[in-house]
This record gives structure tokens, C-alpha cells and sequence, in this order.
């Protein structure tokens, strides 16, 4: 991945300096998942590494089939080629998730479910018209590698109580979920958004599903929807204009 961002990298800047109507710049970004759809719709999972069994809560919707808002964030920087009304982007993230998923059989528990990772979103994005705070598409890919963690906690109830924080009192172990929601491996997904400029500042949706061979992988089917921003700080052509200034 270091190699193909260099690779990348060099060829913006290349390009930035061998063409016309383009410019190089650089951005601070972040983002708030607002929505991620989870569904591991098998009716009875038994993890590996437990003597422990899940069921699903309501026949027919599956052992986890649930969605969470705001629980996933981004903070990362942008480099950004733009020429005329179409740019490239990447984009290095430090990305944070942290869902809980409640189950009632074969006992009441919960689990947390999260990561902590790397991502590096490569997307190219299209000016829909020749304003400059006009709206825009992007398309891209999202490499993501990152540090997952899965066990069990109490909930509100078992946590405020005299009684046992688990019904039977037994903690079943941690990494349940492994190749179902998550693996230790670079997986990638791709997304599609929409979004607008206001002056430096540019807002957009961006609608995120894993790809095949990711979902060969990693058995629910996990989609997420992010709000994202990003903060324009810097580009070639602001450079240039003030050498200009310098030397009249």
C-alpha cells in the first residue's frame, strides 16, 4: 500500500506541474457514520473458540440483523489533483467503530463489537456545473486495515443491579465474531457520493458497501452511509499567485 500511495502521489504531482486548468491541493477531512446496516441472517451460530450459542431474537430476521447511527468517525488529510471540473483524491484516515449487539438467547448478553484502523480512500469526483461551489459525484474505493475487538459486557440492566452482571454469571470469551463481522486482513469496500461545495468547504453522503471478494470474506453484509467534510488549506496555484506578487 506505501509503495501504490507513492506511485500515486508522484503522478499528481507531475501532473500538476505538465498541464493547464489544474491544481494540487492539499486538505484536512473528517467524517461521522451515521448509519450502518448489519444483517448475519443464519438462524443458529456457534462460535469456535466458546461453548456458547446464538439464536436469533425474532424467527426469520437472523442471529444479528441491526442497524446503528453514529457510531463510527474519521479524521484524515486529503491530497487533491483537480483538473477542470474532475479531481482525484486520496485520502489517509485514522478510522474509529464501536456497535453493540444484544442477544437474548441462549442467555441475555451483549456485545461489543469495533475496530480501530487505517483507511485510505482513493476516489475520483466530478463538478456538476462551472460554479465553484457547484455539487458534485465521487466514486472510489476504501482500503481498510485495522485492530478489531469483540467481547462481551453487561447492559444497563446487570450493570445497576445486586444480581449477576450476566444471567448464569459467565463471561463466554472474546473474538466470537471473527470472519463473520470482521477479520485481522485488508479488506475494501466501495462507495458512491454526493455532495457540495461552500467556498473552502466541501460536504457530502457517501454511501459505502464492501466489495465481492470482501464479502466472501466476511459473512453478514454490512453497509454503511457517511456524513463527510473536508476543509481546503492549501494548493500549487496559491503558491504561484503569491511567487507572482513577489516578483512585481
Amino acid at each position: 500500500m506505501k509503495n501504490t500511495s507513492a506511485i500515486i502521489l508522484f503522478l499528481l504531482f507531475y501532473l500538476s506541474g505538465n498541464a493547464q486548468n489544474q491544481d494540487l491541493r492539499l486538505k484536512v477531512s473528517g467524517a461521522v457514520q451515521i448509519l450502518q446496516s448489519t444483517k448475519f441472517l443464519d438462524s443458529v451460530y456457534t462460535p469456535e473458540n466458546a461453548d456458547f450459542t446464538y439464536y436469533e431474537n425474532v424467527e426469520g430476521q437472523g442471529v444479528i440483523n441491526r442497524s446503528h447511527i453514529f457510531n463510527g468517525y474519521s479524521l484524515g488529510t486529503m491530497i487533491c489533483y483537480n483538473f477542470r471540473k474532475s479531481t482525484l483524491s486520496l485520502e489517509p484516515q485514522y478510522f474509529m467503530r464501536r456497535s453493540v449487539f444484544r442477544f437474548q438467547g441462549e442467555s441475555y448478553s451483549e456485545r461489543v463489537v469495533g475496530m480501530k484502523a487505517f483507511r485510505l480512500p482513493i476516489f475520483y469526483s466530478y463538478q456538476l456545473f462551472k460554479k465553484n461551489n457547484s455539487m458534485f459525484l465521487s466514486v472510489g474505493t476504501v482500503l481498510t486495515y485495522g485492530k478489531n475487538f469483540d467481547f462481551q459486557h453487561a447492559g444497563a440492566p446487570y450493570l445497576f443491579s445486586d444480581g449477576p452482571i450476566y444471567k448464569g454469571g459467565t463471561d463466554h470469551g472474546d473474538g466470537h465474531f471473527k470472519n463473520i463481522l470482521y477479520n485481522e486482513g485488508f479488506y475494501r469496500q466501495n462507495f458512491f457520493g454526493v455532495g457540495k461545495s461552500f467556498g473552502k468547504v466541501q460536504v457530502s453522503m457517501r454511501f459505502m458497501s464492501r466489495t465481492r471478494l470482501s464479502k466472501l470474506r466476511i459473512r453478514a453484509d454490512i453497509a454503511q452511509i457517511e456524513l463527510h467534510v473536508s476543509y481546503d488549506l492549501l494548493g500549487l496555484s496559491d503558491l504561484r499567485k503569491k511567487h507572482d506578487v513577489y516578483h512585481e
